[in-house]
Protein backbone atom coordinates (compact mmCIF):
# COMPACT_ATOMS: atom_id res chain seq x y z
CA UNK A 1 0.00 0.00 0.00
CA UNK A 2 2.19 3.26 -1.05
CA UNK A 3 -1.44 5.52 -1.20
CA UNK A 4 -3.84 6.44 1.33
CA UNK A 5 -6.78 8.48 0.68
CA UNK A 6 -5.71 11.44 -1.58
CA UNK A 7 -1.72 11.06 -0.92
CA UNK A 8 0.62 8.78 -2.84
CA UNK A 9 3.38 8.01 -1.65
CA UNK A 10 6.46 7.49 -4.79
CA UNK A 11 10.38 6.43 -3.85
CA UNK A 12 11.69 10.47 -3.34
CA UNK A 13 8.24 12.28 -3.44
CA UNK A 14 4.99 12.38 -1.60
CA UNK A 15 1.62 13.32 -3.95
CA UNK A 16 -1.10 15.26 -2.17
CA UNK A 17 -3.81 17.64 -3.22
CA UNK A 18 -1.84 20.23 -2.42
CA UNK A 19 1.20 19.25 -4.41
CA UNK A 20 4.28 16.91 -4.88
CA UNK A 21 6.78 17.17 -1.98
CA UNK A 22 10.41 15.77 -1.75
CA UNK A 23 10.79 13.15 0.95
CA UNK A 24 13.76 14.50 3.33
CA UNK A 25 15.06 12.91 6.45
CA UNK A 26 13.01 15.67 8.41
CA UNK A 27 10.23 14.23 6.63
CA UNK A 28 7.86 12.82 9.51
CA UNK A 29 4.19 11.61 9.42
CA UNK A 30 1.95 10.36 12.16
CA UNK A 31 -1.73 9.42 13.50
CA UNK A 32 -3.15 11.74 15.84
CA UNK A 33 -6.47 12.76 17.21
CA UNK A 34 -5.96 16.35 16.53
CA UNK A 35 -4.33 18.32 13.83
CA UNK A 36 -1.78 20.95 14.09
CA UNK A 37 0.92 19.67 16.72
CA UNK A 38 3.77 22.00 15.16
CA UNK A 39 3.13 24.69 13.14
CA UNK A 40 5.63 27.21 11.89
CA UNK A 41 4.38 31.05 12.11
CA UNK A 42 4.24 31.19 8.21
CA UNK A 43 2.02 27.44 7.91
CA UNK A 44 -0.65 29.42 10.92
CA UNK A 45 -0.57 32.34 9.03
CA UNK A 46 -1.20 30.74 5.61
CA UNK A 47 -3.67 28.50 8.02
CA UNK A 48 -5.63 31.37 9.50
CA UNK A 49 -5.04 31.58 13.37
CA UNK A 50 -7.93 28.91 14.06
CA UNK A 51 -6.96 26.80 11.09
CA UNK A 52 -4.73 24.39 13.02
CA UNK A 53 -6.95 23.88 16.10
CA UNK A 54 -8.93 21.15 16.28
CA UNK A 55 -11.35 20.13 19.41
CA UNK A 56 -10.92 16.65 20.11
CA UNK A 57 -13.91 14.47 19.10
CA UNK A 58 -12.26 11.29 18.99
CA UNK A 59 -11.52 11.76 15.08
CA UNK A 60 -8.11 10.42 14.22
CA UNK A 61 -5.80 12.76 11.54
CA UNK A 62 -2.74 11.55 9.44
CA UNK A 63 -0.60 14.05 9.74
CA UNK A 64 2.32 14.68 7.58
CA UNK A 65 5.15 17.37 7.61
CA UNK A 66 8.22 18.45 6.46
CA UNK A 67 10.35 21.15 6.61
CA UNK A 68 8.44 23.15 3.34
CA UNK A 69 4.89 21.74 3.67
CA UNK A 70 2.16 20.72 6.32
CA UNK A 71 -0.69 18.37 5.24
CA UNK A 72 -3.24 16.63 6.85
CA UNK A 73 -6.41 13.95 6.24
CA UNK A 74 -9.22 12.58 8.31
CA UNK A 75 -8.88 9.02 9.46
CA UNK A 76 -11.65 7.47 10.96
CA UNK A 77 -11.44 4.68 13.92
CA UNK A 78 -11.58 1.11 12.37
CA UNK A 79 -9.89 -0.17 9.12
CA UNK A 80 -8.98 3.42 8.30
CA UNK A 81 -7.09 3.71 11.32
CA UNK A 82 -5.03 1.37 10.16
CA UNK A 83 -4.39 1.81 7.04
CA UNK A 84 -3.28 5.16 8.12
CA UNK A 85 -0.99 3.95 10.58
CA UNK A 86 0.72 1.66 8.04
CA UNK A 87 1.07 4.67 5.52
CA UNK A 88 2.32 6.75 8.22
CA UNK A 89 4.99 3.99 8.75
CA UNK A 90 5.62 3.77 4.89
CA UNK A 91 6.15 7.36 4.98
CA UNK A 92 8.88 7.63 8.22
CA UNK A 93 10.44 4.13 7.24
CA UNK A 94 11.57 6.03 4.03
CA UNK A 95 12.48 9.18 5.24
CA UNK A 96 14.99 6.97 7.28
CA UNK A 97 16.58 5.33 4.10
CA UNK A 98 16.51 8.76 2.57
CA UNK A 99 18.88 9.51 5.58
CA UNK A 100 21.08 7.08 5.23
CA UNK A 101 21.77 7.10 1.69
CA UNK A 102 22.99 10.62 2.55
CA UNK A 103 25.28 9.22 4.56
CA UNK A 104 26.60 6.62 2.53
Amino acid sequence: MNNFKRFTLYEHTIKTPEGEFAITPEVTASVDDQTGRKFAPGKTLALGLLGGVSKKTGNLWLNIEGPDFYVSEPAQAGMMANQARKFAAKVNMRAKQIASEKDE
